[in-house]
């Protein structure tokens, strides 16, 4: 996530194409029981399941933003982070661990928020879209194979005398297997 306070907006890295067919591989060939066997011990649900799979794609990017002026990025836009779930016939939580603010080089702090309509399920197998708040953990039921893309967005808080500046911030993405 990163803001410029009075500078152009840098590069933003996409969505890896080779992340996502890493993971569609890992799920292809995940190993299994032979036909006609039954897994035993506790390696039985581990064979007959593969992992849930979280990729990061992109960072929040506010871009340039004003002095005492509020900027929201909405989680629909090109500018929202962004991050790929994968799974098989899983139940998750997934939770965000939001920063309070942005940092500068220096040490200024920027103020963000997140809350409700923050953020952005797209269900992909069903075609859906559900607006959630970042805030509180979500939980998700997946189908057989289910492939959602989660979008954040949030708003920065400059101040009126807010230094000019680059400011980072880091987002951490939990995502839980419930095991059901």
């Amino acid at each position: 996530m990163s803001a410029e306070a009075g500078a152009s907006p840098g590069p933003w890295v996409p969505l890896g194409a080779r992340a996502i067919a890493a993971a569609l591989l890992l799920l292809v060939l995940w190993p299994g029981p032979g036909l006609g066997q039954e897994p035993t011990g506790d390696q039985g649900n581990l064979l007959r399941r593969p992992p849930v799979i979280v990729a990061g794609g992109r960072g929040l990017r506010f871009g340039r933003i004003f002095r005492g002026t509020p900027s929201s990025v909405s989680p629909a836009s090109n500018r929202s982070a962004q991050f790929v779930i994968i799974g098989f016939d899983a139940q998750i939580q997934v939770s965000f661990v939001l920063p309070s603010g942005l940092v500068s080089t220096s040490g200024e702090l920027l103020p963000v928020q997140f809350g409700p309509g923050d953020g952005i399920l797209f269900r992909l197998r069903r075609f859906r879209r559900e607006v959630f708040d970042p805030t509180r953990p979500l939980t998700i039921t997946m189908d057989r194979f289910d492939l959602l893309r989660l979008r954040l967005g949030g708003t920065a808080m400059p101040g009126a005398t807010q230094p000019l500046g680059r400011y980072r911030g880091t987002v951490i993405v939990v995502v839980a297997d419930l095991g059901t």
